[in-house]
């Protein structure tokens, strides 16, 4: 089915289930392990895309919009329009 919508089925539930919570177990032994020098390693040099809440919320907004996003051309080539 597609994605998000209402014919979507999980056809391998311990792969999108078991699997799924085993490698996010990983990432946490990884990140969270030794003190979880890794995960402040990463937090004390993230910079972050938006300033604020409210810049995040003001660009998502922008994105929003009536009609198509791609143009696809005769050529094979497409064309992305986000304003």
């Amino acid at each position: 089915g597609k994605s998000h919508g209402n014919d979507y089925r999980v056809t391998d539930r311990d792969a999108a289930c078991v699997e799924n919570a085993k490698w996010q177990l990983a990432m946490l032994l990884l990140l969270l392990g030794d003190n979880a020098d890794r995960a402040r390693s990463i937090l004390s040099s993230f910079t972050p895309l938006f300033a604020s809440k409210e810049d995040y919320l003001s660009y998502m907004d922008a994105m929003s919009s009536e009609g198509d996003r791609i143009l696809y051309r005769e050529d094979g080539s497409a064309e992305v329009r986000i304003n």
